[in-house]
């Protein structure tokens, strides 16, 4: 996925797990009322169902995985 500065997507939750792999660029994420920052090179998981948003600070490229199992 690519993200331009500034971008951002509400809010929400996946059917099945999640890991966001930052690329390119510098992404932050709200997840269960804490702040996760993520420059380029890092990653983070997440269980189903659990509500997040993400912001792009830059340009950002991620890979985004999801495991519907």
């Amino acid at each position: 996925m690519v993200m331009k500065s500034k971008a951002t997507f509400p809010e929400h939750r996946s059917a099945g797990r999640i890991s966001v792999q930052v690329l390119k660029g510098h992404i932050q994420m709200h997840v269960l009322g804490n702040l996760v920052d993520l420059p380029a090179g890092h990653l983070v998981a997440l269980d189903r169902e659990v509500l997040h948003d993400v912001e792009a600070l830059d340009d950002s490229a991620f890979m985004l995985t999801i495991v519907l199992e």
